[in-house]
């Protein structure tokens, strides 16, 4: 795969746990080296990739993130007093972090680095254990991978085995301008005038409209539009507006130009929408 491998991210957890030798790990703008016993956790949509100019051996674990949630909320990890501490471990760090600005998850990575006192007994022990019940269906195999998963949470959240560093990484200027972008587009629900943009951002428009098709695929006016379309599906499930109200609201004029809209959005009506059961 040398040379071949490219900077590429996905909407799911990277544990990344070198096995033996030494691994540079190139995350964003940055390179970081790993040696046997340690870890890196990468977070949703951070672009990385292994390096291939030294002798390693990794194992790669991916996570959704509702796998992660619905692990811990079986109250299966217990701190050493066989006290429960399912709410505080280092995932609950990155949750919080994306929960910041819903278009964006934080550009965080977690090292994890081996002390003194690391046992690699256990390290491989417990390894060797989660990738035997992955690759044998057995009975009971789920259950068994999520409780060895909490034990080499809990390994790794152990300060007398690892050091545990939380990172932001260094980014381009145009991905820190696009998350400028989102982020005014989120706390003006999607109404700012590119005027107001420049204004902000000292940008030209034409300039910020590229960066957004860059990072989206959209225009900045579709992309906008999605923030307020947003925003028009909140009014609609959290009040009793009528939906000529909230047009008004958001400052369309002809309803049947946004009933159009959100169909396209959202695939119904703004009132078959707001009739949609919660779970659905």
């Amino acid at each position: 795969m040398e040379g071949k491998r490219s900077l590429h991210s996905h909407d799911f957890y990277e544990l990344t746990i070198v096995l033996e030798g030494e691994l540079h790990l190139q995350i964003e703008n940055e390179t970081v080296a790993y040696h046997a016993g340690e870890c890196c956790l990468c977070n949703k949509n951070i672009r990385h990739k292994e390096l291939h100019d030294s002798e390693f051996e990794i194992i790669l674990f991916m996570f959704q993130e509702e796998y992660i949630k619905s692990v811990l909320e079986q109250d299966l990890l217990y701190d050493e007093e066989g006290q429960s501490c399912t709410s505080h471990t280092f995932f609950h760090h990155l949750f919080a972090e994306n929960q910041k600005l819903s278009f964006y998850s934080a550009k965080e990575y977690i090292d994890f680095r081996r002390k003194t006192l690391f046992d690699p007994d256990d390290f491989y022990r417990l390894i060797n254990a989660i990738v035997l019940e992955l690759s044998e269906s057995r009975s009971g195999r789920n259950y068994m991978v999520r409780g060895y998963f909490c034990r080499f949470i809990a390994m790794l959240g152990d300060e007398e085995n690892y050091l545990i560093q939380t990172h932001q990484t260094r980014i381009s200027k145009e991905e820190r301008l696009f998350y400028q972008v989102s982020q005014l587009l989120q706390n003006r629900k999607g109404r700012i005038s590119r005027g107001e943009l420049e204004a902000e951002l000292n940008y030209n428009s034409d300039y910020i409209n590229r960066v957004v098709k860059k990072h989206t695929g959209r225009t900045l006016s579709d992309y906008s539009r999605s923030f307020l379309l947003k925003e028009a599906a909140d009014l609609l499930k959290n009040t009793d507006k009528r939906v000529g109200e909230i047009c008004e609201e958001l400052g369309y004029t002809n309803r049947s130009h946004f009933n159009r809209l959100f169909i396209e959005r959202f695939g119904m009506t703004p009132t078959e929408y707001r009739e949609l059961e919660p779970d659905a």
